[in-house]
C-alpha cells in the first residue's frame, strides 16, 4: 500500500495567539466533505491575522448548509459557488481567483475533488480556478480511511506533489463515518500554520541556516534519577517556527519537553549537556543564526552511580561540578554566525545579562525574568554588543519570538 509522505503539521494551541502584520490574499476552495463544518471558524482565524479570504465553494460543499455563515463571514464580494452562470464573469472571476491572490487552499479536499484536478478536469469554478492557477497551491485532505489509503489517491497526490503542491495531512482518529483511522481534516491550528507555512515560506530568510536550541537539559545520579529545571521548551519552539515560517532551513536541538514536533524542521533530539553541545557543534560552523534558548544544566555531579542509589536513613551528600558551558564554547568558535544567548534573571537583570554577552562573545542577548520560565507568555529586552536595547511588552512567546527574529536580521 503506497502512503506517500504521510506526516502531520504540528499541533500547537499557541498558535491562535500569534497575529500577522502581513496581510495576503488567499482563495480558499472548499469540496464537499462534511468537515465544511470547520471551514467558518477556519476563515475567522485567518482573518484575525489579517489574510483577505475569497471562498469557492462546490456544489457537494454547498450541500451541507453552511453557505450562508460563510458568505456573512467574507462578504458577498468575496463568495462564490458553483451557481455563478455568466460566461464573462466566470472567465474574469476564476483568472482572478487563480492569479491575482497570494495562495490557494483547497479545505477540505475530497477524494474526487484531489483525484480531479491530479487529471486536470476542471468542470466547475473551482476546477478552473485550479487549472489557471499561477500561485503555490496547498491541499487538506479528509475522507474515509479507505479512500485515503487507495493506491489511485496516493498516486494523484504524487503526481499534484511533483507540481510543487503543497499538504497538510489528515489526522488519525475516529472519523465521522464511524470507522477509525487516518483521513480526519487537520486540525485548525495545524491549517492556519500549514498555509501561512506555504504562503510564507522561502521570504526573509530564504537561503538561511537557523540553528536553535531548546527545553531542558538532564545531569545523571544514576540510571534513573537525574537534576533538571522546568524549562518548557516553548520559546525555542516558537523560535523555530517563526524561522521556519520566514523561509530558513531550521535544525532543533531538542532537550526533554513536552511540545510537539513542528513540520519541516530538521531536529535533533538530545538529553544531556554533553549531547547538546556536540548537536550544537556539528550544525554550528555552517549556521547563519544560532539562538541558544535552551536551559542547560550549569552543574553535574561529580560522581555518577552505575546502579540506582539505595535509600538510607543517612543524608545524602552531592558534590557537584561545573558542566559545559555550550554559550561559550560556541562564542570562542563564532566566524560569521550571529550567536543569540538568552538570560533568565531575578535580580540586576540588564547587568548579569550584559556581563553574560560580553564574556560570551554574543551578538545579542535577550533577557527576560525568571517568573516566565515555562509560560506561555513573555516579555524581554533584546540587547546588542553596543547596548541597544530593544523592549518587547508581555506578549504571546510567538510574537516575541517573530520579534527577536527580525530584531536580529
Amino acid at each position: 500500500m503506497l502512503m506517500f509522505m504521510v506526516q502531520t503539521i504540528v499541533r500547537s494551541s499557541l498558535i491562535s495567539n500569534y497575529r500577522r502584520s502581513f496581510m495576503a490574499k488567499i482563495t480558499l476552495g472548499v469540496t464537499g466533505s462534511v468537515a465544511v463544518q470547520k471551514i467558518p471558524q477556519l476563515i475567522r482565524l485567518l482573518q484575525e491575522r489579517g489574510h483577505e479570504i475569497f471562498v469557492v465553494m462546490t456544489e457537494a460543499a454547498g450541500a451541507f448548509g453552511f453557505n450562508d455563515e460563510i458568505e456573512s463571514l467574507v462578504g458577498n464580494e468575496h463568495f462564490y459557488d458553483y451557481h455563478i452562470t455568466d460566461e464573462a464573469t466566470d472567465a474574469i472571476t476564476h483568472i482572478y481567483l487563480a492569479q491575482e491572490v497570494d495562495l490557494l487552499a483547497i479545505v477540505p479536499a475530497t477524494y474526487n475533488s484531489i483525484n480531479k484536478y491530479a487529471l486536470g478536469i476542471a468542470d466547475d469554478l473551482l476546477g478552473s480556478v485550479v487549472a489557471a492557477r499561477t500561485v503555490q497551491m496547498v491541499i487538506a485532505p479528509a475522507m474515509n480511511t479507505f479512500m485515503y489509503q487507495k493506491p489511485v489517491l496516493q498516486h494523484s497526490m504524487r503526481a499534484l506533489y511533483e507540481e510543487e503542491v503543497g499538504f497538510i495531512y489528515p489526522a488519525t482518529g475516529m472519523l465521522a463515518c464511524g470507522y477509525e483511522g487516518i483521513g480526519k481534516l487537520a486540525p485548525l491550528d495545524e491549517l492556519v500554520y500549514g498555509i501561512e507555512l506555504y504562503l510564507h515560506a522561502g521570504e526573509r530568510l530564504k537561503g538561511k541556516k537557523v540553528l536553535v536550541s531548546s527545553g531542558t537539559t538532564r545531569v545523571y545520579l544514576d540510571p534513573i534519577r537525574y537534576i533538571a529545571n522546568t524549562s518548557s521548551g516553548k520559546m525555542g519552539y516558537e523560535l523555530a517556527r517563526q524561522a521556519k515560517l520566514m523561509g530558513a532551513d531550521v535544525t532543533l536541538v531538542n532537550g526533554p519537553n513536552q511540545m510537539p514536533k513542528i513540520y519541516g524542521i530538521n531536529y535533533v533530539d538530545v538529553e544531556t549537556p554533553e549531547q547538546m553541545h556536540q548537536a550544537m557543534l556539528a550544525a554550528f560552523a555552517d549556521s547563519d543564526y544560532v539562538f541558544m534558548s535552551a536551559a542547560v544544566s550549569d552543574y553535574k555531579p561529580k560522581e555518577v552511580s552505575d546502579i540506582k542509589i539505595k535509600k538510607s536513613d543517612d543524608e545524602l551528600q552531592l558534590e557537584l561540578a561545573r558542566s559545559i558551558d555550550i554559550l561559550k564554547d560556541l562564542g570562542s568558535k563564532k566566524t560569521t554566525q550571529k550567536l543569540i544567548g538568552f538570560a533568565a534573571e531575578d535580580n540586576n537583570h540588564e547587568e548579569h545579562a550584559q556581563n553574560k554577552l560580553s564574556k560570551k562573545n554574543l551578538d545579542y542577548i535577550v533577557l527576560n525574568d525568571l517568573s516566565n520560565f515555562g509560560s506561555d507568555e513573555n516579555a524581554v529586552k533584546i540587547i546588542d554588543q553596543q547596548n541597544n536595547i530593544v523592549e518587547v511588552k508581555q506578549a504571546a512567546k510567538a510574537v516575541i519570538a517573530k520579534k527577536i527574529i527580525e530584531t536580529v536580521i
